[in-house]
């Protein structure tokens, strides 16, 4: 799976779209948006600027990014899912100290592995 479907894949786990709108300016602008939150009020200068595009969080290559989907996995009340992302993680880390080692790709991997959104290209 290449990272750009992998980013695509963790971000709609999360509720986020892609979206199209008209900024304040009336300027025709996509962009990220997650579900039910508004970045438009905000947003409207940068879209006027520069062909806006708000970028997805870097998760492949930005712990603080994936670490915040992991715990969300984790501290679900499904304990199925957090023994599997454990498991996959053990699966995907090379190492016999794999929780501390693993880089943000690795969690990932992990992650849509357990989630069933890995796809085998």
């Amino acid at each position: 799976m290449d990272k750009d479907k992998q980013r695509i894949a963790i971000a709609e786990s999360q509720e986020w779209e892609w979206c199209y709108h008209t900024d304040l300016h009336n300027t025709k602008c996509w962009g990220w948006e997650q579900k039910g939150v508004s970045y438009h009020q905000t947003d409207y200068y940068e879209c006027e600027k520069s062909s806006y595009l708000f970028e997805l969080p870097d998760y492949l290559r930005d712990l603080n990014t994936i670490h915040p989907v992991a715990m969300k996995i984790m501290s679900g009340s499904d304990g199925g899912l957090k023994y599997d992302l454990m498991k996959t993680l053990r699966e995907v880390v090379p190492t016999e100290t794999w929780l501390p080692m693993a880089t943000a790709e690795q969690w990932c991997e992990a992650i849509l592995k357990t989630l069933n959104l890995w796809t085998y290209e």
